[in-house]
């Protein structure tokens, strides 16, 4: 099998995961060892060109790597989670974010939800995530076991208010 220059899943618009709390199934989506080899080519598992909104599920990807962004990589809009979770499991960056690299102005709003990074690691910065415009966190980030090669915080990259919620184990 030839190896991958992309993602393994590319979304050119804006990806809303789970519905409406109106009864109907939720979202269960996994990823499992993703790995793009293209050198300018982000997201292991999942390229998202223009945001994408968490609403409710359960997205998994695990054992994923790519130059930028893992396991995910979004663009846009950024990442806006109001439930659900997102495991991002042993995935790894030969640049920033290990797990997930949101490239975005608009960058995080997490209302609620969880995000748990376990084993993630990057050669430059944010082993869990590493975000380029602003983070309001509000529902929790769970980082286990992440690293970094470069900057201070082996979990993160980017700038968090006094309100985040988001736990170092």
């Amino acid at each position: 099998m030839k190896p991958l220059k992309q993602a393994c899943v590319t979304v050119h618009g804006h990806l809303v995961i789970g519905g409406e709390p109106d009864g109907k199934p939720d979202a269960n989506i996994q990823f499992d060892s993703c790995h793009n080899e293209g050198k300018l080519s982000f997201g292991g598992a999942l390229h998202v060109v223009n945001g994408l909104t968490m609403r409710s599920g359960f997205v998994m990807i695990q054992d994923s790597d790519s130059a930028g962004g893992g396991g995910l990589y979004i663009r846009g809009n950024g990442l806006h989670q109001t439930g659900g979770k997102v495991l991002l499991k042993d995935c790894g960056s030969d640049g920033s974010g290990g797990g997930l690299l949101i490239d975005s102005d608009d960058g995080f709003q997490q209302d609620a939800g969880d995000i748990s990074c376990i084993g993630c690691a990057a050669a430059q910065r944010g082993g869990c995530m590493a975000i380029t415009g602003r983070a309001i966190i509000s529902g929790s980030v769970d980082v286990k076991n992440c690293s970094a090669d470069l900057g201070k915080s082996p979990a993160w990259f980017g700038v968090f208010p006094v309100e985040s919620h988001i736990a170092h184990v």
